[in-house]
């Protein structure tokens, strides 16, 4: 909340410490009651205009420009695609409050925040991850050295707060993610195989979606963390796709784009067209979620997801 605003409050209630008190004297539970009240008589006042009015004026509210129809069909597409031992679950559209500002670097003042003190999914990948780690606790209570890896995979509609300079984004869109949670095995195993099959997914997927004349060139871009080394996975992605030469690499050592989001390593896919616009439609990468909240650093966790609104708006779908 703007400090301003906070400010103008505890002048109107003349109640100084009112943030205090309400953050540190109540529960979540007592904060929700209260609130719940306050919401349900300060709706009772409002009336059919006024919800009119609001719903005209809010750039929350509106509905997606894209067509269901192609949408779904995408979807369904991309579904077709997946390995086979990826499971696709529906997940919730709530989460608990704090999920995204607290596994990640996005402010709470970002996320919608509900007073059942819970929030809107904001990134499916970290909602997922806390789907890992549900089911890695279950399979390390049976064995704690599995080795199985948690592969899943979820189309979901997200929202963000802050507003958008691009056209191209807007304050809800659709994401499909993939995320694949299991134990170190030692000599990047699980790096290199899980790495390795995120990327020849998206890039089976642009083979399919994208008309190839459209294309210039596709770039895969790594962006590396720490003292890692990363060779080894990187030689072997550009080893995977050595005979395509519409596809290129870049690689930013000491990066420190996504730096607080992701650990060891961030890949990137982007088109570039034939008129040199550069579309970055896939973003994943290693994360310490799982590990910290399993309270185990021998816990690995690989994300990434594609933005099907944006992909959308800004491409021709070649027919299916």
């Amino acid at each position: 909340m703007n400090q301003k605003i906070t400010d103008a409050i505890i002048k109107k209630t003349k109640i100084p410490n009112l943030i205090n008190l309400l953050v540190n004297r109540l529960s979540f539970g007592e904060l929700q009651s209260l609130l719940l009240k306050i919401f349900e008589l300060k709706t009772a006042k409002k009336d059919n205009s006024i919800i009119l009015k609001e719903y005209q004026s809010s750039r929350f509210a509106q509905p997606s420009d894209v067509n269901p129809v192609v949408h779904r069909k995408l979807e369904l597409m991309i579904f077709s695609l997946l390995p086979d031992d990826f499971k696709l679950i529906e997940l919730s559209p709530l989460t608990p409050i704090g999920t995204t500002s607290i596994l990640t670097p996005i402010h709470q003042n970002n996320v919608v925040s509900t007073i059942r003190n819970m929030e809107v999914a904001a990134d499916t990948t970290n909602i997922l991850a806390l789907e890992c780690a549900k089911r890695r606790k279950i399979q390390l209570k049976k064995d704690r050295k599995n080795l199985h890896p948690i592969k899943l995979c979820s189309s979901q509609r997200l929202f963000r707060g802050q507003p958008f300079e691009n056209k191209n984004f807007s304050a809800h869109f659709n994401v499909v993610a993939l995320c694949t949670a299991g134990k170190d095995e030692g000599n990047d195993k699980f790096e290199m195989i899980n790495l390795e099959e995120h990327i020849l997914f998206y890039i089976n997927l642009l083979d399919k979606i994208m008309v190839e004349k459209d294309v210039k060139h596709i770039n895969i871009k790594f962006f590396e963390y720490g003292e890692f080394d990363n060779t080894g996975l990187i030689e072997n992605i550009m080893e995977k796709f050595s005979h395509r030469e519409k596809i290129r690499f870049k690689n930013e050592k000491n990066s420190e784009f996504g730096k607080n989001y992701y650990t060891r390593l961030r890949f990137m896919i982007s088109v570039v067209d034939q008129g040199n616009q550069e579309f970055d439609y896939i973003d994943g990468g290693f994360t310490d979620w799982t590990s910290g909240l399993l309270s185990n650093n021998k816990e690995r966790l690989l994300t990434s997801g594609i933005g099907t609104d944006f992909l959308l708006r800004t491409i021709q779908i070649k027919p299916q």
